[in-house]
């Protein structure tokens, strides 16, 4: 009979039969799952690294809709940037072709 958490070595193959296995068992009664332990630095720096990343979320969907502005607004005023459908490929490369 091998209890739980016991390992077996040194053997090719072995015969078994569970006998009993749940809750109520005397192993299973005493393995009670303990509570994780942090200390006080840790839980400032779990959530100093949390604020961290949803600075950086809302700092990169705030740079994200500033672009979309900027060339909506500005998007004559740039000879580089092609915004037809006509010809795909940009100004820089007809130059040089």
């Amino acid at each position: 009979m091998l209890l739980r958490g016991s390992s077996l070595r040194n053997t090719e193959f072995i015969y078994g039969i569970v006998v009993f296995t749940g809750h109520d068992t005397k192993i299973m009664k005493n393995s009670v799952k303990s509570k994780a332990k942090f200390s006080k630095l840790e839980r400032s720096t779990n959530k100093y690294i949390l604020v961290i990343v949803l600075m950086q979320i809302i700092m990169s969907v705030i740079g994200s809709v500033a672009n979309s502005i900027w060339e909506i607004v500005f998007k004559e005023n740039f000879s580089y940037i092609r915004h037809d459908k006509k010809d795909p490929m940009p100004l820089m490369l007809n130059l040089v072709i």
